[in-house]
């Protein structure tokens, strides 16, 4: 079965352990943590690093897990990008970087998925 990893960096000071290398994912990648209204707000400004220290973090992690090579993104990358999954089992979805919608998973398509993030953005990012 193909594996994906999602790294979030924190403030927390760690480097990217090999254990990852027994997972053998097909895709690597690693988010700047990215503030979520109503979702992360408690922690966010403990947690969160600027652009300068994801930048530092990732020129000291820039490891292979064999073939793969981690793709990092800052916020900004994120945002418009991509679905999130709630804990409820809804689709959110981020179009300016603070409002966040929820949408029924039944309810998108093929028709009306650019009115939840820029397609065009979204490919990139795969």
């Amino acid at each position: 079965m193909p594996i994906g990893i999602l790294d979030i960096v924190l403030r927390v000071g760690f480097t990217l352990a090999t254990a990852r290398a027994k997972l053998m994912p097909e895709r690597w990648k690693v988010f700047q943590v990215l503030h979520i209204g109503g979702q992360n707000d408690r922690y966010f400004n403990e947690l969160s690093i600027t652009d300068k220290e994801f930048d530092h973090f990732k020129s000291v992690n820039q490891v292979c897990i064999g073939e793969i090579k981690p793709v990092f993104e800052r916020n900004h990358d994120m945002i418009d990008s991509y679905f999130m999954l709630s804990s409820g089992g809804m689709i959110m979805s981020n179009r300016d970087g603070t409002n966040y919608s929820l949408t029924s998973l039944d309810n998108i398509d093929k028709q009306n998925i650019s009115q939840l993030l820029n397609v065009q953005k979204y490919a990139r990012a795969l």
